[in-house]
């Protein structure tokens, strides 16, 4: 058995100190800092065969290096050094499988993120989405958007005050200049019903339970409609059928029975029609109601945010093992986004406020509008 070093050891630490300012400030080329990192973690297969470095790309903001995958080993073999590697070289690490599954794409990024990004999402830019999300800019700057007919479902998670509630004004400003019907579930009816005029919110057990049937309804009608076109997917019905999104912040706090049967049939069922979730929560580890864990696993996108150095509750938004979002520092809008790959993003502020004066001069419709309304409004629609 290994023997923990005890804390109170002075040189021990010093020599901890002097070995991370070495690799901080050591002319050491990033590529080899990080195969001391597996070299010293002993990454091989059975076969004692260790990936290599195949080609090393410079970047504006760091660098991307591929790695042969020998036989045997994945991405998880990487992702478990993850910590490792970011702590020895000084940067942001993303790694993901390369096109043709032989190989490892790791990008490290140099850069750091400002703290503080505001709202710039231009719609032109994603012609081909049907209800574009911007989740954050990478260290390099580039914005990460994905069309939710795609991700079909998203959990959201991390404690108060660290960018969730923004995240979500973000995507519903950019859901609505997409032309997506969008719906929330707000039970602290502080943030959402000030954008009622747009969107449809419900303020207690009562409504939730209204609105969730409401799109109950709208799912089996939307699958009919479906049958008769002969198609799978609402993609293939685009720009004759709205996509529907249901925003529940704070789904745990549901209390309804009703409503949750409702909600584990949506995230099952309502995806092909063209009809999405996103649900946040702040404390994801505590007690939460029957069949959330079920609902939890059919949440293919995952945003965390800062969660208090809590491990649990990052691996509960995250995945089994994932504590990258106990790592966050406590910035506001910091968060690890995952879907298909795993990387660490800073989403963009909009309060509010904003919000309504951007879907305001867009001339986006208001509840309530007739179709010619609508049609007019989306003519004089301006770029954003």
């Amino acid at each position: 058995m290994v023997q923990q070093r005890s804390k109170l050891n002075p040189l021990a630490d010093l020599v901890d100190m002097a070995i991370y300012v070495y690799h901080q400030f050591s002319d050491v080329p990033l590529d080899m800092k990080v195969q001391q990192v597996l070299d010293g973690t002993h990454l091989v297969n059975h076969f004692d065969q260790a990936p290599k470095v195949i080609e090393s790309r410079p970047t504006e903001s760091g660098v991307q290096l591929i790695w042969s995958l020998p036989p045997g080993l994945d991405t998880k073999d990487f992702d478990s050094r993850r910590l490792a590697i970011e702590q020895q070289t000084g940067t942001i690490v993303k790694i993901e499988l390369g096109k043709n599954g032989a190989v490892v794409v790791m990008t490290l990024y140099r850069a750091k993120f400002p703290k503080e990004i505001p709202f710039n999402f231009n719609l032109k830019d994603y012609p081909d989405m049907m209800a574009p999300l911007p989740i954050g800019k990478d260290p390099a700057g580039k914005l990460i958007v994905v069309d939710l007919a795609e991700v079909y479902h998203i959990l959201c998670g991390g404690a108060t005050g660290y960018g969730k509630t923004s995240e979500l004004f973000v995507f519903v400003v950019s859901l609505l200049l997409a032309g997506c019907k969008v719906s929330a579930i707000d039970k602290k009816a502080i943030d959402f019903p000030l954008l009622e005029d747009y969107i449809n919110v419900a303020q207690d057990e009562e409504s939730a339970l209204k609105i969730l049937k409401s799109h109950l309804k709208e799912k089996e009608i939307r699958a009919a409609q479906l049958r008769e076109a002969k198609v799978q997917k609402i993609q293939k019905l685009k720009g004759k059928m709205r996509y529907q999104v249901l925003i529940m912040d704070e789904a745990t706090g549901i209390e309804n029975e009703e409503s949750h049967g409702i909600i584990k049939t949506l995230v099952r069922e309502a995806r092909a029609g063209g009809i999405g979730l996103i649900i946040t929560t702040q404390k994801p580890s505590a007690n939460t109601w029957k069949g959330f864990t079920d609902v939890r696993s059919n949440l293919s996108g995952r945003i965390c945010y800062y969660c208090n150095g809590d491990a649990n509750d990052s691996q509960v938004i995250l995945g089994k093992g994932n504590s990258r979002g106990a790592e966050l520092p406590a910035i506001a809008g910091r968060c690890v986004w995952k879907w298909q790959t795993e990387e660490v993003l800073q989403s963009m502020f909009l309060d509010a406020e904003k919000a309504i004066q951007i879907l305001e001069a867009n001339n986006v419709p208001k509840r309530g509008a007739s179709k010619s309304e609508i049609t007019e409004q989306r003519k004089n629609r301006i770029p954003t």
